[in-house]
């Protein structure tokens, strides 16, 4: 996780996995014990979903924009750009 003034960075890989839609954080807080959790998200709105997550995780007040960094065949990296809480 990336400081940038007031504003903390994190990149979200986002792919399906066993046919369901999900996302993967690099942070170390929300990336799983053994850093391996993966995410389910519904077909709805990506922004709203990551944002309450880090939002409820006391890691972000709210999500300024999301930048799509790298795309590969079964991925997606995107740069989520927060408010620091």
């Amino acid at each position: 996780m990336m400081l940038i003034s007031n504003r903390g960075s994190v990149i979200v890989i986002m792919s399906r996995i066993k046919g369901i839609n999900c996302i993967h954080f690099t942070d170390p807080v929300l990336s799983g014990s053994n850093n391996d959790l993966w995410i389910p998200v519904s077909d709805t709105d990506y922004f709203k979903f990551i944002e309450n997550l880090l939002v409820i995780n006391n890691i972000a007040n709210n999500v300024v924009r999301i930048d799509v960094k790298s795309i590969g065949d079964t991925y997606k990296d995107v740069e989520v750009i927060y408010n620091v809480k």
